[in-house]
């Protein structure tokens, strides 16, 4: 088993596997915002950022990958990582757009100081534009996801006849035309 391979989702999106040890764990690198960001698929790297680190130190330095980036134009020291790395700092949690929404629209009918309070921070310290920006970002993390998930099912078999990517395709399209909306309000 090869411990590095990539497939080129579309210009802005790579989804890269890695074996550290004996384990196989993904990556999605995409450009947003004018920068190559890398996330871990994995839930055990999201939940130990000394594992995610680990794992990522050895990914940058392995030649395949760096290969694989100069092919590609990318630019090694400028890849961002979507988890917090440095192992000094508090883990400080992004606004999750969705809870945040549920907040905003009655999902927390206990209208406790604490909440308010955060809600407030999150609208002091962000423009109209950068909350758009957040929502356009998810929506198309998600997409991303759900496009992988296709992948994944294609490759196993699975295609336009199977009821279950069906409608994860309808769900790819629903993300999709959700972006298209938001990109309007701009």
């Amino acid at each position: 088993m090869l411990d590095f391979s990539f497939e080129m989702l579309d210009e802005h999106t790579i989804n890269v596997e890695y074996v550290f040890g004996s384990e196989k764990f993904i990556f999605n690198l995409f450009y947003s915002n004018d920068n190559w960001t890398i996330h871990p698929f994995d839930g055990i790297l999201l939940k130990n950022r000394d594992l995610c680190r680990s794992v990522m130190s050895d990914l940058f330095q392995n030649k395949s990958f760096q290969i694989m980036l100069a092919k590609e134009n990318i630019i090694l020291s400028s890849i961002r990582s979507s988890v917090n790395l440095n192992p000094y700092e508090e883990e400080e949690p992004m606004p999750e757009p969705e809870r945040l929404r549920g907040e905003r629209y009655g999902g927390d009918r206990g209208g406790g100081r604490a909440e308010r309070s955060e809600l407030d921070d999150f609208i002091n310290s962000h423009t109209l534009d950068e909350i758009l920006e957040l929502e356009r970002s998810f929506i198309e993390e998600r997409t991303t996801l759900f496009k992988s998930v296709l992948q994944k099912m294609f490759m196993d078999g699975l295609g336009p006849g199977d009821s279950e990517f069906n409608q994860i395709q309808e769900l790819v399209k629903a993300y999709k035309r959700a972006g298209e909306d938001i990109a309007k309000i701009r």
